[in-house]
Order: structure tokens, then sequence, then C-alpha cells
């Protein structure tokens, strides 16, 4: 059997998600007869969903790496790292301007949450530093270039009924 790329659950593909659980398998394919490839240990990372096949989901990391993972083990929540092919730290900024004040600066990989962009910055929090600010979309894992992205509540998508996430 094939994997189907038609998204079963009429949800865009490809679009992102975040790591729900705290460990998750991720396997060679849609299946527990499937071999593990590797086990991501952090929970919240964000991941791109580009295949769907019955409850499995074909994502993609950061790092181009690609498997199958339960979609139980996804959610809708929208995150983001700072992105993995910068060679320096990225500014975060007080406002909407490279000409706006620097919060701090960010090395490659840090995890952003409550993301909200208008295709060209993103507000994020750094929720474990109690930091906040806004980083140009294009620095970022976790955001398609010039998405548009509202921050709801824990960023579930909206058009999930009954606040089920849109893994």
């Amino acid at each position: 059997m094939t994997p189907s790329t038609q998204a079963r659950t009429e949800l865009p593909l490809p679009r992102f998600v975040s790591l729900k659980a705290s460990e998750a398998h991720v396997r060679r394919g849609p299946g527990l007869h499937y071999p593990i490839l590797w086990t991501y240990v952090r929970s919240r990372i964000p991941l791109e969903i580009y295949q769907e096949f019955g409850n499995w989901r074909r994502i993609r990391g950061a790092d181009a790496k690609t498997g199958w993972i339960y979609g139980a083990l996804l959610s809708g929540e929208r995150t983001a790292t700072v992105a993995p092919w910068m060679t320096r730290a990225v500014p975060l900024h007080s406002g909407r301007s490279s000409q706006s004040g620097l919060v701090a600066r960010l090395e490659p990989g840090v995890l952003l949450q409550d993301l909200s962009c208008d295709g060209t910055w993103c507000s994020v929090a750094l929720t474990r530093h109690d930091m906040s600010g806004y980083i140009e979309q294009s620095s970022l894992w976790g955001v398609y270039p010039g998405e548009k992205l509202k921050n709801y509540a824990h960023n579930a998508c909206p058009r999930c009924a009954n606040g089920l996430a849109c893994a």
C-alpha cells in the first residue's frame, strides 16, 4: 500500500504543527511494525507535516530529516525555532523594525512560542526566560515565508471543532 498524499483530515498539506509528547518515536513508515529511525525527547518543537496515511503523519524537522509519527503525538499549536541554517545569533527586537531596540540575540535552534506573524515580522515569546519581542519571519523554522499567523488561544487551528488540534 502506498501512502496517500491526499489529506484525510482535509487540512492543508504541507502545514506546521508542534510535538505534543515529550517523547515520540519517528518511524520509517506509517505503522508500529516499521523500524524506529529516531526518538524526539523534547515537546513543542515545530514539525512540518507533508503527507498523511490514516492516523500517521509524515513529518520533516528543521534538520530536514523525515519520517512517520503517530498523529496523536502532534499538536496544532504553532511554535518555531530560530533557523538552524543561520550562522550567527539573530536579533530579537522590541518592535517590528530592525531599527527598534534590541531585546536579545538568539542562537540558532532556540524554541519560540506564542507566534503571531504579519508576513514579515513575528511576535514571539521565550516563556522559559520570560522574554518576548519581534523577529524577522525569514529567520524562523516553523512558519512559511510570507505566512500570516494570528496567535489564537494556544495557537490551536481555528477550523477545528471542539478545540481539537489540527495535527
